[in-house]
């Protein structure tokens, strides 16, 4: 498909409520292992973009106990349970994994040039891997440098197994 104006797509998420997507799910008892040429290593739950072309805008909503299915807590992410044991692999036709899944509630990854504004939402009682929302951008120069605003934002009592409970952003080339 071939498109005659820039951008091509938008998202937009106004006034919307996400509440307990994870509800009756089964328990994990150990962390996900993935094999990352598959393109499951990153996994929004309610948003799951990869390379989207257009600005995103996620406003006025609410993002209410929308939790992993994990049993056992935090010692699920020590050292030991991250080696991948192909004896115990349910899934075994996906070769041999050494990525965690790192798993959100808004995943916006390899983001270019495009705006991304998320602002006066309210999240309250989540929990994630890495950030209730993880945020990926693609360096191409100083001038095509896609803007982040996150602005009067509420977190509330989120969780996360390790290295951010609300937010993480990163920037790739």
């Amino acid at each position: 498909m071939t498109c005659d104006t820039k951008p091509c797509y938008s998202i937009t998420i106004t006034d919307s409520t996400f509440s307990r997507f994870s509800y009756n799910m089964t328990n994990e008892e150990s962390p996900v292992l993935v094999n990352s040429d598959f393109g499951l290593q990153y996994q929004g739950k309610i948003l799951n973009l990869n390379n989207f072309q257009g600005p995103i805008t996620i406003s006025s909503s609410s993002f209410l106990y929308n939790t992993l299915a994990l049993s056992g807590g935090c010692n699920l992410f020590l050292d030991d349970n991250l080696d991948y044991n192909s004896d115990e692999d349910k899934y075994f036709i996906y070769r041999e994994r050494s990525y965690l899944q790192i798993k959100n509630l808004i995943s916006i990854r390899q983001h270019q040039t495009y705006s991304i504004n998320i602002e006066e939402n309210a999240f309250t009682a989540n929990s994630n891997i890495k950030g209730v929302i993880y945020i990926e951008t693609v360096f191409l120069n100083d001038t095509s440098e896609a803007e982040i605003t996150l602005k009067s934002n509420k977190f509330d009592q989120n969780f996360g197994y390790f290295n951010a409970s609300a937010v993480s952003i990163r920037r790739i080339s």
